[in-house]
Formats: C-alpha cells, sequence, structure tokens
C-alpha cells in the first residue's frame, strides 16, 4: 500500500532537475529558424547576481528579452551570441514560464521554422508589442543554440574548491576539484580530473597526510588558475572545465598577483613582442636621435618654424597630438592639430601591424601600463616630445575667433613641438585671464624652444580657448549629451601603496583638448566616409535604452525632478538646468542617466545603413578615432583611410595602392577591436576598484552619499565624490532598528526607512558609568566595555581610529549627521565612512557605514 501512494504522487524536481538544460538545435535548424524569423540572434547576458536570471539583447528591440531559468539558457555563457526563441506575447507576464528541461523541450518541439514566422514574431511586431501599454513590457524567451562562443570559454580565472574526495580503488585518495570563477557572471564549474597540474596534486596529498581534507583549502586557498570549458553535456547542471594555466598564490589585496589575474582574466597581452615585430622597427640605438630621411621631408608640408605644442597629463610619454593656431590677415584663426603619423612605421600586414592589430589598444592600470606598440615607437619615434623632428598627420581649420569653422584641409607634416604643457599649466594660463605676468609664472618650469616665447605660448592658449568655448557652446546647442563620471587618480609609494586617491577634476584645459580632438575625428569621419562608403571604420553611439530611460523618467517624476528624454539635446539641458540649482541632485541624476545608455562601438559602414551611423552623445551624422593611434589601433586604420582618400582618383587603385581592408575584413577587425577596447576598459576599472580598496584599508574617508534607493534593510546610495554606488548596511548596525514605510507586496524596495535607537537595559546601565570605569571591579568592567561597543564615540558604532578622523573634521560635518529617530527617503543626503569587506576570496567591496550621532551626544546637545 505505502509503494502504491508513492507511485501516485507528483515526482519531486531536485536541485539538479531545476538546472538540467535541453539539446541545442542543429545549426541547419536556427539557420531556418533564422531566415524566417522565427529565432533572433542577441548577445547572451547573465545576471552576476542572480545566475538563474539573464538577457539577450536583441537588435531593434527596446528592451532586452529575459530568459528566466537554467532549463530555458541552455548551457548559455556570459558573452555568447545565441539563437533565441521568443515566447508568444500573451506569455511574458508569466511568472511560471517553463523553467525545466521537459517543459522547455516541449515548447521548443512546437516551433516550426520550415514555415515563415507568424506576423507578431518580426522584430518591428515584437517592439510594438513591448510598448503596447502604459509601461514597456520585457519578453521573455528560450535560448535555442549558440551562434558565436563567447571569449570566456576559453579563459576563465578563478580558484579551486574541493568537492569531494574520491577513493580510485587501490587505496588512493583523489580530491576532485569545483573551479569557482572571479568573474560572478560565469559559471561554477567541475574541474577535470586529468587536467589537474601534478604540482597541485602532490600539494593536495601532502596535505592529506598531515591534516586531511580541511588541510587542502588552505593549499589550495589563494591559489589562481585560468581554465575553459571542455564541455557542458545536456542535463549537466555546471560545465566541466580544464586547467590550462597556474598563475599563482596570492591574496586578494596582493597588487603583483591581482594584476596578473587581471590581465588573464581580461586576456590582456603582456608578453615582449616578437622578433618579427621588432624586425619592423627603424634601427635607432639607444640614447640616438632618429633622423626623418629627406626623400620623406619633401613629401610633406613643414609646420616646424609654426608654435607647436603639446598638453598631457604631467607624466605623460605617449604624446599623440599637438596643437597650433595662427591669426591671418582677416583675423580668422588658423588652427591646426597634428597627430602622430603612427602608419608610417607600422605598415599594413607585417608583423608589427599584426601584433598591434591584436592588442588593439593600450592598457592603462593604476600602477602600470600595457602597451599596444613597442616603447620605441610609443614613448620616442611617434611621441611628439618637444624639441625633436616627428612626423604627423594634420588637420587644419580656418575659423572664425568663436570657433565657426569655414574650411578644414589635410596633410601629411612634419612637426617640431616648441613646448610640453601639462593641464595644470594651461589652467593656471586660463585662470590668470588678463593677467599676463601670473600667466608667464605660470610656465616658469616650462621649457620652450626654439625663437617661441612664453608670451607667444599664452596668446595662443586664450585664442583656442576662446575658440573651444565657441565650439563646445554650439556642439551642445546642436543637441549634444555630456555626462562626465568621476575617475579616481592614486598617488603610491614605492611599494605600490596608494597613499592618496581623489577624483580626477575636469577643467578648461582638458575641455580645451577635448574640442578640438572632437572637431578632428568629426572633419576626417567625413572626409573617410565619403570617400569610401563602404569601407571606411567608424564610431557609432546608438540611442539609450528605452526600459531604462523610463525608469529615468519614472524617478524624476516621483520626485519632483524636471528631466526631459525625447533628445539628448534636452536630456542635456534638463542636467544643466539641475545643475545650476542643486549639485548633489544633479551627481545623482546624471548617475542615472548614464544608466540608459549604451556603448559606442567601431563598425564598418558597408555593414550598416548610413542612418545608423550616427553617434547619439555627439549628435553628430559620423564621428571616428583618428587622434590617438598610438594607442588605439582603429585610428590607425583610419590614418591609412585618410592617406588614400588624400589621394583620392580612382577608388581601385587607391584600395590596392594603400592596402585598405575590404568591408567584411573591416567589419572583423572592428568588432575585435571593440572587444578589446572592452576588456581594456574592464581591466582599468578592476585595478582602480583594487588600488581604492587598498587605500580605504588604511585610511578613513567620510564623505557625502546621496539615496537612491531604500531597502528592507539596506540603502543604495550614490557618492558623488567617488562616482559610484554603495549599500549601507542599516541591519549591521549595532543599537539601531530599520523599518521600511510604504512596503509593496512583491517589491523589495520603498520609499522610505524609518530609523530609529534600539537601546537594551545593559546598554543603558553601561553608558551610566562608563565615565567611571576604574572604580568597577572586573565583571562589572568586563560588562560596561562590551555593552557600551559602539556607543563610547561622537557617532554610532565607530572604530578609535573613525573617531579620530570624524574629530578631525567635526566641525565641518556636526550639522550632517543623522540623529535618531530620523526618516530617510531617497534624494536625501548622509554621511558615510566608506569601508572594505572582504565579500569572498576574490572580491572585495566597498560599503557605507552610516554616521549617526550618538544619544550621549545628542541628549547633551539638547541640554
Amino acid at each position: 500500500r505505502r509503494r502504491r501512494r508513492r507511485r501516485r504522487m507528483p515526482r519531486r524536481r531536485d536541485a539538479r532537475d531545476a538546472r538540467a538544460h535541453v539539446k541545442h538545435w542543429s545549426p541547419e535548424h536556427i539557420a531556418r529558424g533564422l531566415d524566417r524569423g522565427v529565432l533572433h540572434a542577441g548577445e547572451f547576458a547573465v545576471n552576476e547576481y542572480h545566475r538563474h536570471e539573464a538577457f539577450v539583447r536583441v537588435p531593434g528591440l527596446p528592451i532586452d528579452v529575459k530568459i528566466d531559468g537554467f532549463a530555458r539558457q541552455s548551457r548559455g555563457v556570459h558573452g555568447d551570441v545565441v539563437a533565441v526563441l521568443i515566447d508568444d506575447a500573451r506569455d511574458w507576464d508569466r511568472t511560471d514560464s517553463a523553467r525545466t528541461a521537459d517543459d522547455v523541450a516541449n515548447i521548443l518541439s512546437d516551433a516550426d521554422v520550415d514555415e515563415p514566422a507568424p506576423s507578431g514574431r518580426s522584430v518591428d511586431a515584437l517592439a510594438a508589442s513591448c510598448r503596447d501599454g502604459e509601461t514597456l513590457s520585457q519578453p521573455t524567451g528560450i535560448v535555442v543554440g549558440v551562434l558565436t562562443p563567447s571569449p570566456k570559454r576559453e579563459r576563465m580565472v578563478g580558484h579551486l574548491e574541493v568537492r569531494s574526495i574520491k577513493d580510485d580503488g587501490g587505496g588512493v585518495r583523489l580530491p576532485m576539484f569545483a573551479f569557482v570563477p572571479v568573474d560572478a557572471h560565469l559559471p561554477k564549474s567541475h574541474v577535470s580530473a586529468f587536467s589537474v597540474p601534478r604540482t597541485i596534486l602532490k600539494a593536495c596529498d601532502d596535505a592529506l597526510e598531515r591534516g586531511g581534507e580541511g588541510a587542502i583549502a588552505d593549499v589550495i586557498g589563494d591559489l589562481f588558475v585560468c581554465a575553459k570549458i571542455r564541455k557542458w553535456g545536456v542535463g549537466e547542471s555546471c560545465p566541466i572545465v580544464d586547467i590550462v594555466d597556474v598563475i599563482g598564490h596570492g591574496t586578494i589585496g596582493d597588487v603583483d598577483t591581482m594584476t596578473k589575474v587581471i590581465v588573464e582574466e581580461h586576456g590582456i597581452c603582456d608578453a615582449p613582442f616578437s622578433d618579427a615585430a621588432r624586425a619592423c622597427l627603424p634601427d635607432v640605438k639607444p640614447n640616438e636621435l632618429w633622423k626623418i630621411p629627406d626623400d620623406e621631408l619633401v613629401k610633406r608640408r613643414d609646420f616646424r618654424d609654426k608654435l607647436v605644442f603639446s598638453i598631457d597629463p604631467p607624466t605623460a610619454r605617449d604624446l599623440d597630438d599637438a596643437l597650433h593656431v595662427e591669426v591671418e590677415p582677416s583675423g580668422a584663426l588658423r588652427v591646426g592639430v597634428h597627430i602622430a603619423d603612427v602608419s608610417y612605421f607600422v605598415a599594413p600586414h607585417t608583423a608589427l601591424d599584426d601584433e598591434a592589430k591584436l592588442r588593439g589598444t593600450t592598457t592603462y592600470l593604476v600602477h602600470t601600463i600595457f602597451p599596444m606598440l613597442p616603447r620605441l615607437l610609443c614613448e620616442n619615434l611617434c611621441s611628439l616630445n618637444p624639441g625633436v623632428e616627428r612626423l604627423t598627420f594634420s588637420v587644419e581649420w580656418t575659423m572664425t575667433p568663436d570657433g565657426v569653422v569655414k574650411s578644414s584641409s589635410f596633410t601629411r607634416g612634419v612637426i617640431k613641438s616648441a613646448a610640453k604643457l601639462a593641464y595644470g599649466h594651461v589652467q593656471d594660463v586660463i585662470d590668470a585671464g588678463d593677467d599676463t605676468a601670473r600667466a608667464i609664472a605660470a610656465l616658469d618650469d616650462v621649457e620652450i624652444s626654439g625663437k617661441h616665447t612664453a608670451e607667444d605660448v599664452i596668446r595662443a592658449i586664450r585664442l583656442l580657448d576662446a575658440a573651444a568655448r565657441g565650439l563646445r557652446q554650439r556642439r551642445f546647442d546642436r543637441g549634444a549629451v555630456r555626462l562626465d563620471q568621476p575617475k579616481v587618480s592614486f598617488e603610491l609609494d614605492d611599494d605600490l601603496t596608494p597613499t592618496s586617491a581623489a577624483p580626477y577634476v575636469i577643467r578648461d584645459s582638458n575641455r580645451l583638448v577635448e574640442e578640438y580632438m572632437l572637431l578632428a575625428n568629426v572633419t576626417v569621419a567625413e572626409r573617410i566616409s565619403r570617400a569610401f562608403p563602404a569601407r571606411a571604420m567608424l564610431r557609432r553611439h546608438a540611442p539609450p535604452s528605452e526600459r531604462k530611460l523610463a525608469e529615468l523618467d519614472a524617478f524624476a517624476s516621483a520626485h519632483g525632478i524636471a528631466v526631459d528624454t525625447s533628445s539628448s539635446k534636452k536630456l542635456h539641458d534638463s542636467l544643466r538646468a539641475i545643475a545650476e540649482t542643486d549639485k548633489d541632485m544633479f551627481d545623482l541624476v546624471q548617475l542615472l542617466a548614464t544608466k540608459p545608455m549604451q556603448l559606442a562601438k567601431y563598425f564598418c559602414t558597408g555593414d550598416a545603413k548610413e542612418d545608423e551611423w550616427a553617434h547619439y552623445a555627439l549628435a553628430v551624422p559620423y564621428y571616428t578615432h583618428f587622434t590617438s593611434p598610438i594607442r588605439r589601433y582603429p585610428d590607425i586604420v583610419v590614418h591609412r583611410l585618410l592617406a588614400a582618400a588624400m589621394e583620392y582618383e580612382d577608388v581601385d587603385d587607391v584600395v590596392e595602392r594603400f592596402r585598405l581592408l575590404s568591408t567584411e575584413a573591416c567589419g572583423e577587425v572592428a568588432e575585435h577591436c571593440n572587444s578589446r577596447k572592452l576588456a581594456a576598459k574592464y581591466a582599468q576599472e578592476r585595478s582602480q576598484h583594487m588600488f581604492l580598496c587598498k587605500y580605504l584599508e588604511r585610511h578613513v574617508v567620510i564623505t557625502t552619499a546621496l539615496v537612491r534607493q531604500v531597502g528592507a534593510s539596506y540603502l543604495v546610495a550614490y557618492v558623488p565624490e567617488f562616482g559610484f554606488e554603495i549599500k549601507i548596511h542599516l541591519d549591521k548596525q549595532r543599537h539601531v532598528c530599520a523599518r521600511q514605510i510604504g512596503a509593496v507586496k512583491g517589491k523589495s524596495h520603498s520609499t522610505a526607512v524609518e530609523i530609529s535607537i534600539k537601546l537594551r537595559e545593559e546598554a543603558v546601565e553601561a553608558m551610566r558609568v562608563i565615565d567611571r570605569l576604574s572604580e568597577l571591579d572586573r565583571a562589572a568592567y568586563k560588562s560596561a566595555t562590551k555593552h557600551s561597543r559602539g556607543l563610547r564615540g561622537r557617532c554610532l558604532n565607530t572604530s578609535e581610529a573613525q573617531e579620530r578622523a570624524i574629530d578631525e573634521v567635526y566641525d565641518t560635518i556636526e550639522r550632517k549627521l543623522l540623529e535618531l529617530p530620523i526618516t530617510l527617503q531617497v534624494m536625501d543626503s548622509v554621511q558615510v565612512i566608506l569601508c572594505v569587506q572582504r565579500e569572498s576570496r576574490v572580491k572585495y567591496e566597498i560599503h557605507g557605514h552610516l554616521l549617526v550621532k550618538t544619544p550621549a551626544n545628542v541628549e547633551a546637545k539638547r541640554r
């Protein structure tokens, strides 16, 4: 009877069933589905905080397709380009969407790719369904196959954990390992036994002999390895990976180890340049001055007698660009931007070109650089260093003194920079205004070569600044939007320990240079796209995500903030209006306005319609990268295109003579450079995060944070000074009680939180005797110190070091400190101490400690 009862009971699905996956469709089946519009292609992205949730970005849809559940993800890996079967719009709101392998298999079997897609499955129809309502509806779907595997499948970085100890039957105990990636987007995996290096097995075997299974964790706990996915079988909850490299032992705070982790994780090339690549370089001995060949000089326009100078950070060694300005007899300005002619040294399809293309970009970490080109080029022969002759691509404009461009021209030139200026020098000259003596003093430490004087440099800076202001104003009038996010700059000691961390401030001197670089990029983009409409490399920026713009609109409306997102110009005007009235509110709204923005990308003009070439943020129809060929490979491609366009007579002739890329090859290079640029960006962010964590471990930083979100036991707040968001945990503070206000069932966030003091009787008693601890017996002393913990300073739950830091700035922040009880809402400003918490072996997180006055201080003030 019991047996029959069990048979009638529904089968219970265990965790393995819930994560099971179905077999992918065949390539032929997928191709027919894509061709007929039954399927759609897009990039697969995993939610790093909830791995069961993923999204597919399908071009043309205003919102990503949600892939809910591991079964529906069908073994997709973050970064894959996948084929997705989108559910019928009537099923998008279902909370019981098919999550198990059996249910998914039933849905897939119903899809018929041999028939044309129903009208509702076209991108336009799906987009219309998304917009059918007051708010955007999110489509759901199922991954049916991988079109282009993510590079992450071939190289993941992480550490090992022991999942079991296996007996081989002969008395030998072998540990079975799990691989835990540093990148939380990637799946935890099983390690194939045969790929584990013998050194690791030997160390684990010795650990087993010494201390049993627990001792193995001490051996591998701080070991970082590289792995690649070998297979991920149907129905398997996680992939099997092979260990391909051992990075080494080290802690998350170890600069050398974490630099290796960052380099490996993002595929940054840190190897020396090959012999074949170095063989392409001019034969220049150390300290030898390279001389431009005479036959090359005669081909170029001579700018050597012009007052040309560079403006860069003071520590810069790869100087890509320089400027000059002259006043013509008519009163108009002749402004020149001179860019290092890297293409002269890097010929197409050579070993050096191949290696530069492979690297794609220079990667800048806080403490080191991984250059795209050999240092002989990037710091010497190509760098526009002062006092030496250098080859350039030059763009000149005739413009009015307030920056109205009348004409432009291009040439290959030769310059001899008269000075290397830092942004600080130029800013001091701008700040000096008409005070020439003060401006001259600002250039005291600048060496100016040739016949030029400091007065000449000052005059040129003033002319360039006035024209740049006009250029900037007209750019924003046309509809450009500027969304600056603070970047942190560090000072390091000889041991690479950060001694200071502060936001990098963008000033008028930075904006001056930026305007002319943007103008050069736009001018060159127009020229090469007209000359080569099927093979030019441009850079486009798609309009922002509709869903995230809607979220910005909703946030602004809920808090009475006037934000118009209907165009880039109106968004910019809204932000400027907010900035003039409330700087804190501007910082927060600007952060929210960056979230809908998509990434700008390189592309080949032959792969896109002309109305898809535009750059949203700059509000221009054509844009490219031309001004940094020392550190960006696309700029080298653009230089070759410009050189061909300047001699354009017969398209076939210049294509062959300049060995220009075909449409297909140009598109492939563009995609590769997009990938490398993004990798370099992520690596730089990881490096900055690492050094900021190291700094915060040793220094107390008190700053302002703006509440953006209210949770049940935490706040999410934006830190304007550093440009990132933090969590403030309320449930982890002693003597504090938090209660949500306005919570809605099904939503974790609310409109406000009420924070009050919650003192136990023991704590109250301890505070009564805290000033006479020396008079207490041992038991009373221990009880008083224990229960008064977190109540002894000016603020709740602060350490002695934090209290010292508070004392130093107390007069400044006293009025900003919270007094309990208090109700906090979104947009409220609070004072926090930035703290570092180790989330795991491979992750540090920055969070905020809310500064609240202790009850004793509050009472003392009231009395």
